[in-house]
């Protein structure tokens, strides 16, 4: 456990000192943010553009429809912010020779990859918390209707184990390439087989695989009640068998 610890606070001071502490917030902060802002200037910017004299009647989104939006308009970049922080975490330093360095100390290479696993981890669980939150305090403030905070709250919530599966997949990429791209290239095609492959299967337990918990959040998001112990149980399961499918191959690779 002390090893552990020494790792993670050398991971967390690598992020300090790379200021990924604080690109990414900002970078989820500006990307949340902007949609809501966005949709509120829509009318006024098609407007602009139109004859004078014409008028153009959009109906207002509910607040939870707009967060809605503003979650689904995560799922297109954010989840490619995520992938690009984390994917040369591993195969940048094997490149470099600095996880050699590392490992000719006694530390295991099972704690060196959880540690970093779990650095990355809190900083994409909490860049994206505070980039939602700011995104839900915009649209309460611009759109009419007040925002329902419960549902919002737990439609985070429901969206973080999802976050945690793409920092584990793009980490345990890099145990398989020296190369951050190729890394990087590995986790996008993975993550977008688990989130549009199922969409083609016609089936009852399709609904129970890791991409049913991001349409679970997202419904929750809106204030509908539906079942996520699946979906929730199999995005666990499958962040287990990839950190020990990256732990096998890693300790198989000659660093």
């Amino acid at each position: 456990m002390t090893i552990f610890i020494s790792m993670f606070q050398k991971e967390w001071k690598e992020l300090i000192s790379t200021y990924k502490i604080i690109f990414v917030p900002i970078a989820f902060a500006i990307l949340m943010i902007s949609f809501p802002i966005s949709m509120k200037l829509l009318p006024d910017l098609l407007a602009s553009d139109m004859p004078e004299g014409t008028v153009i009647k959009i109906p207002e989104q509910s607040t939870s429809e707009v967060m809605s939006a503003a979650f689904s308009n995560f799922e297109l970049i954010g989840v490619i912010v995520l992938i690009l922080i984390s994917m040369g975490s591993i195969a940048g330093e094997r490149d470099k020779g600095v996880a050699a360095m590392v490992l000719v100390k006694p530390v295991s290479r099972a704690v060196y990859l959880l540690a970093k696993w779990s650095v990355y981890s809190l900083l994409s669980i909490g860049s994206f918390i505070f980039g939602m939150l700011l995104a839900a305090y915009y649209t309460n403030v611009l759109f009419s209707g007040n925002l329902i905070w419960s549902d919002t709250i737990i439609g985070i919530l429901l969206y973080l184990p999802f976050i945690v599966l793409i920092i584990t997949f793009s980490i345990c990429a890099s145990t398989f390439s020296k190369s951050p791209v190729a890394a990087g290239t590995i986790s996008i095609v993975v993550y977008l087989l688990i989130t549009n492959l199922p969409k083609f299967i016609q089936a009852s337990w399709v609904d129970n695989l890791p991409h049913g918990l991001v349409e679970s959040a997202n419904e929750f998001m809106k204030g509908n009640m539906i079942e996520i112990a699946g979906p929730l149980l199999s995005v666990f399961f499958l962040i287990v068998l990839v950190l020990a499918v990256g732990i096998i191959q890693l300790n198989r690779q000659e660093i």
